[in-house]
């Protein structure tokens, strides 16, 4: 688990040591999605598609490799909150693959 996901409380004294109640986020805040959704539309291929769904964000595309290519621009270009992903191209007409998911950032399983 990534510490970008822990939100920490204040320290407090118990004893000889200092206790550090911590939360955990869940989802990602409406305006870091848009953020997000914008530098895939500004820098993605053309087929993607970039949705914002409450808490997540949901990336699409009909090419396993453009989805793996936002993955990698977003690692590379944001570091302040946790991705979790699942990347499953959809299939074409007439091709013999799975159903897609596409790309949900935010809420980790």
């Amino acid at each position: 688990m990534s510490l970008k996901s822990w939100t920490p409380g204040e320290p407090k004294p118990s004893g000889k040591e200092y206790r550090l109640a911590v939360g955990l986020k869940e989802g990602i805040a409406q305006d870091d999605a848009k953020k997000i959704a914008k530098i895939i539309r500004d820098e993605g291929a053309k087929g993607i598609k970039a949705q914002v769904q409450g808490e997540e964000l949901r990336v699409s595309s009909k090419k396993k490799d453009d989805l793996q290519d936002v993955m990698a621009l977003l690692k590379a270009r944001t570091s302040t909150s946790p991705c979790s992903s699942s990347t499953t191209a959809s299939p074409s007409p007439g091709s013999r693959a799975s159903p897609g998911q596409g790309l949900g950032a935010g809420r980790s399983p």
